[in-house]
């Protein structure tokens, strides 16, 4: 029997460790360790939301690309048809949304939408659209793209 309560203490001696406490987190270490989660949590936040910021303006440069570049082609390709170079017409609000994009009949019998892949108008990372403006002058037309959430501005003059 002494034998057995000797070997019982060895046990609980072992699993209490070497200064006699019960094995565990003492809450000083668990502060710590929350404090140090925080403080690299507080490091980190800032440069996680410029990336995204910046990735949406990415985003929306490349966007106002693909439209310039949509409208180009069609440009040139009223040209080469003989019509002298058309752009799309401008929407009464300046604004391409879907309903302007599928609604608006270009001269080879597409629609705007269909001068993108995907037959859809591209709207800015925040979901809004694009303004389009046709400018002109006595040197020529030309058409602006402007991105007002991002103050981006492109044009496109032939």
């Amino acid at each position: 029997m002494k034998v057995v309560s000797m070997l019982m203490r060895r046990i609980n001696r072992f699993q209490e460790g070497k200064t006699g406490r019960r094995a565990g987190y003492t809450i000083l270490e668990l502060i710590i360790t929350v404090a140090i989660i925080g403080i690299l949590a507080a490091v980190v936040t800032p440069t996680y939301l410029d990336s995204q910021a910046q990735a949406k303006l990415v985003v929306s440069q490349t966007n106002m690309l693909t439209i310039k570049t949509g409208f180009q082609n069609h440009f040139f390709k009223s040209v080469f048809a003989g019509r002298g170079g058309e752009f799309p017409p401008e929407p009464g609000d300046h604004l391409l949304t879907i309903d302007y994009a599928n609604g608006t009949t270009l001269f080879d019998g597409r629609t705007v939408a269909e001068l993108f892949s995907g037959n859809s108008i591209i709207y800015n990372p925040y979901g809004r659209p694009y303004e389009y403006f046709l400018e002109s002058d006595s040197t020529g037309e030309w058409f602006r793209l402007v991105d007002a959430d991002f103050n981006l501005e492109l044009t496109f003059e032939p």
